[in-house]
């Protein structure tokens, strides 16, 4: 009897490699899906980063784009400053060389807060905020939200002494009326006593709290540009020179008069000579009058040479201090040389101009 030979059906073999491969491209496809999900999760977290805005900020201000700068500054400046100049201050404070650190003590989960470097200098303080969420997954999204912490510089000043009828102008701003101006009379004119109805002052104030050295002029009412002069961070405003007919004619007396008061110091002139032009009711007229310590050179001749006129300063429609200078030579066989200057204070009367003081400078 002749034995079987066991057979496997090929119908079976077919179906398990048919669902086995079945299987297997169900499982890669999942995977492929799952993969495909997991790498687009990962995309929008990346997206979602922070450190992308802090790069962007850190871009932005090595590009030489201050704005986050200037927006951090305290606007609380100089009244006599603009917010230019606050701008300037900065860019030259902070050249460059920008980075952003994490500040762990004034940071919250809602609210980082960067530390803006300028090389090792600490800045200002970047508050980051959430400004949005990812709209698939629902992830944070942070945008700068205030930058603060730069305190202006104000560390110049400058003192301004002026006069009556003068204003000064700093950076191109009168001075303001609640500044502390303090005001004293001006000592020269008092020389006219009662032929000046009103004194005039001499005002003075310090003006602190500025970024820059500022620049200043002086006005007067009608705003002209008066001379001024500085030293150090001082500027002061002599009182103005006058100039026209009146001033002219107060210098000519004023010549005419000094160079007889040198005469008369000298013995050659008389009292008579001089008293003409001082008013009788003055202290320089009593002066003249009973003046002993004449000085004398005894000389053959004499003359005036080298004549100027340094300042005329009105105070009053009538009344001008004018300083005069010449060289007062006299001669005996040689020539003796004596430098004069001083200040007329010639008054317009009625009966024409007349001396009411005299300094010698």
């Amino acid at each position: 009897m002749k034995s079987r030979t066991k057979r496997h059906s090929r119908t079976g073999t077919i179906v398990f490699y048919s669902i086995y491969f079945v299987l297997l491209a169900a499982v890669l496809s999942a995977a492929a899906v799952g993969l495909g999900q997991l790498w687009q999760f990962l995309s929008h977290y990346e997206a979602s980063q922070i450190y992308h805005v802090t790069d962007a900020v850190e871009k932005q201000l090595n590009s030489g784009d201050r704005s986050l700068l200037y927006a951090a500054a305290d606007p609380d400046i100089s009244p006599y400053e603009n917010e230019e100049m606050l701008r300037r201050q900065i860019d030259e404070r902070f050249p460059g060389d920008f980075s952003l650190r994490k500040n762990l003590r004034k940071s919250t989960k809602d609210a980082p807060v960067y530390t803006v470097m300028c090389g090792e200098d600490a800045v200002a303080f970047l508050t980051m905020k959430q400004s949005g969420k990812d709209a698939l997954y629902d992830l944070a999204l942070y945008s700068p939200d205030s930058v603060t912490g730069i305190v202006p510089v104000k560390n110049k000043r400058v003192t301004l002494s002026y006069p009556t009828g003068a204003t000064p102008f700093i950076n191109g701003t009168a001075l303001l009326p609640d500044e502390a101006i303090s005001a004293e009379p001006i000592a020269e004119a008092e020389e006219f006593g009662e032929y000046l109805a009103e004194i005039p002052e001499m005002y003075s104030c310090t003006v602190d709290g500025l970024m820059f050295p500022p620049q200043v002029e002086f006005r007067d009412g009608s705003g002209n540009t008066l001379d001024a002069v500085q030293t150090g961070d001082s500027y002061s405003c002599p009182c103005p020179g006058a100039s026209g007919e009146f001033a002219d004619d107060a210098a000519e007396f004023a010549m005419e008069f000094s160079q007889m008061y040198s005469r008369y110091i000298a013995n050659d002139a008389y009292f008579s000579s001089l008293s003409g032009y001082v008013p009788a009711d003055t202290k320089l007229y009593h002066d003249l009058q009973t003046y002993e310590g004449q000085f004398y050179t005894y000389h053959t001749g004499y003359d005036f040479t080298e004549e100027k006129t340094l300042r005329v300063t009105q105070y009053s429609e009538s009344c001008f201090a004018v300083r005069v200078s010449y060289v007062h030579n006299v001669y005996y066989g040689e020539t003796y040389s004596y430098p004069a200057d001083n200040t007329v204070f010639a008054v317009k009367t009625a009966d024409g101009w007349r001396a009411v003081g005299l300094t010698m400078n």
